[in-house]
């Protein structure tokens, strides 16, 4: 469909601005980013104040919560309104609501950002008496959208560059200049892609069916009488004209709406093997949509602000780029960064790390850190936590021993998931490891049909709780130093609590037996999931799930049943975090005021962010060094029969192709270890500590670490090697098709990879390797044991813990998390 435009004159707005005399402020954003990039974190730290009091006899409205969800009841104050006047209060979506009282309601039917505006009348003869011209007040209404129908639907973005001219203000415009309308989509990763294949015997025909749902369009309505489509580009997915431009000639609010078109195609394919033909048949079965609004006030208007001129301060907004947003919100089974940030912002843990520190600690559910006779035994086996009264979660339940028990069961019985997760880390410290009867194995389920007697007495004596003393003991298989212990137990990935009552009244509940605890294990899996726990966990932590909308955003309000505790107040803020589809989308939503903070921008962004915003409006501290390191992962035992479809068509390669070693070696020689860091991370390009050379899984500032160059056998640029190797490893001149995934958003890998694939076919021109963007949560569902598709991908590593066995037993031990979904179990690598 190409664009197209309606010859209909512009109508008037939504609403026409009337002077009161008051002039007009000009808006000012504070903005501020945390940018996490390779071995560096920078940050600004950006506290919102607290709304002041409403200036006696000036009117204004507010909303009570500055969120809400799509088809909500949201309710607004009217400060100061007279006795002898009623309000006209526009609320951004093109509706009105007329009020002689001081609250009122409003349920907003589409999701977008919307600015309000109220004016007052008199009731005798209509007389103008007020506005909040100079106080609009913008309220965020998020999607509601099913997790099932997610997979029929994307949801679109409106989003501004404040650096074209006359959109410098934007969402506020002067009448008669052009405002430039951005469109994106939030995510596609998660569109529904299926194939099944069949033979009927009868008619001796093979059957394929494929069901796809692509976006088709994007639909423009301007608010002004004006719509236009939009065709998506082929290779971006956003819209082929972005910008559209629009100017508005008469001052007024305008509602815009951006429509995003999917559609759902069936293709049948059928093959008939005893005449040989093929009949093919597409058919197109559903259509869907999602719009979202936007307001734009023209002419002069300004924001209500505080003391620091922040227009929202009852809300954070972070946009992520990370496209396809988490793989879980379930303590206990995600394991990812994504994911994390809204885990432990949700769910609490016995203890948490004191500030920076990593060897000292602050109690959070337990009311105090136990120590040598107060709750640790004097042979460093026995740990006794009191836990903490007046704790309670989000749907007014208490937090009981109980409850922390019950949830260390299910991390015990979660450990040996796929997709790995970090229940291993406190059952290492529970069970002795390969000692009969049990056998225990971190990364391996621990019970199994053989020893599911010794398994289930062995899980119910390695923690124990007493609901009259309100305690939880932790009996240990080996002695560990209180620094060693309390960090399997300060991680809400793993150990974040949950609540017992309410996981039996979703399905998620633990049969006490033997044949329970094994049955309950398969919860563990992908597939298996309990969707409830996976989306929409109750919550422990100061803040609670409020609105999760799939793959595009996650509002999180304060926990009304959190009481706050000395090292974490009670919160009063909303916040929204939003998963952008690219770095460009993320960087300019940023810019553009729609965000306070923005996450895992590349590198070229440092130097944008630094020098093109307005001084004062983003500052960019540190670095700050970490302990995370970032690789390339090879998968000895490639499921080549899913590469089709999960990755793409095209492809061929052995499933065992990189369990040769000198194959994996020559491709590290082949990788230009310093052009990486200086030129594509970018150290010496954009003049900022992003990263360093490693080598091993021991990064520096961890204990045993050892430099590059104080080990033997670390790989470095060399092709003339790197050739020598394929010819050693016998599959020089072998013709290989081969996808290197890297995540979606991740500019920096992804030029990484062009570059290593270049110096593959230099050195062999039969190795074609092609970089492919997949989203972070679409990789980890992949790692899957015997159904990982990924040949060669990009992935990373952040410290649970601050010691290498967080990382050597990860990287190293066969069923680790690296380890065991590439195939480092096969028989053959013997």
């Amino acid at each position: 469909m190409e664009p197209s435009a309606s010859p209909a004159p512009e109508e008037k707005p939504l609403v026409e601005t009337k002077k009161i005399g008051a002039p007009r402020i000009v808006l000012a954003i504070l903005v501020a980013i945390i940018v996490i990039l390779a071995g560096a974190l920078a940050f600004v730290e950006f506290y919102h104040p607290a709304i002041p009091p409403t200036p006696t006899g000036i009117l204004s409205v507010q909303s009570t919560s500055p969120t809400a969800q799509q088809g909500s009841v949201l309710r607004f104050t009217l400060s100061n309104l007279s006795s002898n006047a009623h309000a006209v209060v526009h609320m951004g979506d093109g509706q009105i609501e007329n009020t002689t009282t001081p609250t009122f309601t409003h349920k907003y039917d589409l999701p977008g950002a919307y600015l309000v505006y109220a004016e007052e009348f008199g009731n005798a003869n209509g007389t103008a008496f007020a506005n909040t011209a100079n106080a609009l007040i913008s309220v965020t209404v998020v999607p509601s959208i099913p997790f099932q129908l997610s997979q029929y639907l994307s949801v679109p973005q409106i989003y501004f560059n404040k650096s074209l001219s006359g959109n410098t203000n934007a969402p506020i415009f002067a009448a008669g200049t052009q405002a430039s309308l951005f469109g994106a989509y939030g995510e596609a990763s998660q569109l529904r892609d299926t194939k099944e294949s069949f033979w009927n015997k009868t008619l001796n025909q093979y059957n394929n069916i494929t069901d796809i749902v692509s976006l088709d369009h994007y639909t423009w309505d301007f608010g002004n009488g004006k719509a236009t489509d939009v065709q998506p580009d082929p290779d971006t997915l956003l819209p082929a004209t972005n910008p559209v431009n629009q100017a508005y000639s008469n001052a007024g609010l305008y509602t815009v709406l951006l429509t995003l078109w999917t559609t759902e195609t069936l293709t049948a394919q059928w093959h008939d093997v005893a005449t040989n033909t093929s009949f093919t048949n597409t058919t197109t079965v559903n259509t869907y949509s999602v719009t979202v609004g936007q307001t734009l006030a023209v002419g002069s208007w300004s924001f209500q602000t505080t003391s620091g001129n922040v227009p929202n301060p009852g809300v954070i907004t972070e946009i992520v780029n990370s496209p396809g947003g988490p793989f879980s919100f379930d303590p206990q089974i995600d394991y990812e960064t994504t994911g994390f940030e809204v885990v432990v912002n949700t769910q609490a843990t016995l203890l948490i790390y004191n500030s920076s520190s990593t060897t000292s600690w602050f109690p959070y559910v337990a009311d105090s850190v136990p120590t040598v006779g107060n709750g640790v035994s004097s042979d460093f086996k026995t740990y006794t936590f009191h836990i903490r009264p007046g704790m309670g979660f989000s749907n007014g339940d208490p937090i009981t021993a109980y409850d922390v028990w019950y949830t260390m069961i299910r991390a015990i019985l979660f450990q040996g998931g796929y997709p790995g997760d970090a229940d291993w880390i406190l059952c290492k410290y529970l069970f002795p490891v390969g000692t009969p009867p049990l056998n225990f194995q971190p990364f391996v389920s621990i019970v199994n049909d053989t020893n599911k007697a010794v398994a289930f007495s062995a899980i119910v004596n390695a923690v124990s709780y007493n609901n009259d003393s309100q305690t939880v003991t932790f009996h240990l298989a080996i002695a560990k130093s209180p620094a060693e212990f309390f960090t399997s137990i300060n991680d809400a990935l793993g150990t974040g609590i949950l609540d017992a009552a309410w996981l039996k009244s979703v399905g998620a509940g633990i049969t006490f037996t033997p044949d329970g605890f094994l049955a309950y294990q398969d919860q563990a899996n992908e597939g298996s999931y309990n969707l409830q726990v996976q989306y929409h966990p109750v919550a422990s932590g100061p803040f609670e799930i409020n609105t999760y909308v799939p793959a595009t955003a996650v509002v999180l309000t304060p926990n009304p049943y959190f009481p706050g505790i000395p090292a974490i107040p009670k919160q009063d803020k909303t916040v929204i975090l939003k998963w952008v589809s690219s770095p460009a989308v993320a960087y300019q939503l940023f810019a553009s005021g729609q965000g306070d903070i923005v996450t895992l921008l590349p590198p070229p962004y440092y130097k944008t962010i630094n020098t093109g915003l307005v001084p004062n409006q983003a500052h960019i501290e540190g670095p700050f060094p970490t302990i995370t390191e970032f690789f390339v992962v090879f998968n000895v035992n490639i499921a080549t029969s899913l590469i089709s479809t999960d990755i793409g068509p095209g492809y061929s390669i052995p499933s065992d192709y990189f369990a040769n070693p000198l194959v994996r070696e020559a491709f590290a020689y082949a990788f230009n270890y310093t052009q990486y860091v200086d030129q594509i991370l970018g150290n010496k390009k954009y003049g900022f500590n992003f990263g360093s050379p490693y080598c091993g899984v021991i990064v520096k500032g961890l204990p045993y670490y050892v430099p590059p160059t104080g080990l033997p056998g670390c790989p470095t640029y060399d092709l003339a090697k790197a050739k020598s190797l394929l010819y050693q490893s016998g599959e020089y001149n072998t013709s290989v098709k081969i996808p290197i995934v890297v995540p979606t958003g991740d500019d920096t890998d992804f030029l990484a990879a062009q570059v290593l694939s270049a110096a593959l076919a230099f050195i062999d021109s039969n190795i074609v390797m092609t970089p492919v963007s997949i989203t972070f949560h679409n990789i980890i569902g992949y790692s899957t044991p015997g159904a990982n598709p990924m040949p060669i991908y990009f992935l990373g590593w952040i410290a649970d813990y601050p010691y290498p066995s967080d990382y050597t037993d990860a990287m190293y031990l066969e069923k680790g998390t690296y380890p065991g979904p590439n195939g480092w179990d096969q028989t053959y690598l013997n």
